[in-house]
């Protein structure tokens, strides 16, 4: 028959301390990355509208006296630095572009035609399939009276601050790998202490009981009953033989 090994005691609480370190590092990665992409959105939200209203605020002038609509949004997307995919388009009080950009689609319907954004202006919108973020921002003739001209339509890629997550990431990683390590060299100490002395222990009442125990200072107060017990033992031990001689004498 197959004997089953108990583990140790150190060998146990190593293996738990173990896996819940690594089930909270993940957790604490999970939603560390969470709050970076929520805060990374928030940042994007906040950098297109802000660098929207402020391309308006600067191009204004030039779109409304000259009615230049080509000529200004290539200065807007010079100041803009725009990466591949991204755009800027300049449309007219209904949203329509100013001129054609192409055709392409069912019953041939100019490219960007309809905007990304659409409805309330000033709102951001998300497109999470081509990763871009879209917003709508008011142009008006005379910002006192605000008479519309029309939109300038920003498709820019969300700012996610990747060195940032990395940090994060690395920061979390090594202080739950410090902790987990503290925490087992602590808990190895007080295992072998412990294991120590329930070895002395059971080695005294292995070899001889009777022997009158090493009083030590406990290094838990845990551990008191146990020493009293076999403390006891010894006497219950005494009074065993004793009995035992009386007896031995009254029979003869």
């Amino acid at each position: 028959m197959k004997r089953h090994h108990n583990p140790s005691l150190k060998h146990y609480l190593t293996t738990q301390i173990t896996r819940w370190s690594v089930a909270g590092l993940s957790v604490s990665l999970l939603l560390a990355g969470v709050a970076v992409v929520y805060f990374g959105m928030l940042s994007s939200i906040d950098h297109l509208q802000s660098v929207s209203k402020a391309a308006v605020k600067a191009f204004r002038p030039a779109l409304i006296s000259t009615n230049n609509v080509k000529e200004v949004e290539l200065q807007i997307k010079d100041a803009f630095q725009l990466k591949p995919g991204e755009s800027i388009l300049i449309r007219d009080s209904d949203l329509k572009p100013f001129y054609t950009l192409g055709k392409g689609g069912k019953g041939g319907k100019s490219i960007q035609e309809e905007p990304t954004c659409s409805g309330d202006s000033q709102k951001v919108c998300w497109n999470l399939k081509k990763n871009r973020i879209s917003t709508l921002v008011p142009i008006y003739y005379d910002p006192r009276t605000q008479e519309l001209y029309g939109y300038l339509e920003a498709n820019l890629e969300p700012t996610l601050n990747l060195k940032l997550l990395s940090v994060l990431f690395i920061l979390i990683s090594a202080g739950f790998m410090i902790q987990s390590f503290g925490l087992l060299i602590k808990l190895a100490r007080i295992t072998d202490t412990v294991g120590e002395r329930l070895s002395t222990w059971a080695n005294h009442i292995k070899s001889d009981p009777k022997r009158e125990i090493t009083v030590t200072a406990l290094p838990f107060s845990d551990l008191k009953p146990m020493q009293e017990a076999l403390e006891g033992l010894r006497s219950e031990i005494s009074k065993f033989e004793s009995a035992a001689k009386t007896g031995g004498q009254l029979t003869i």
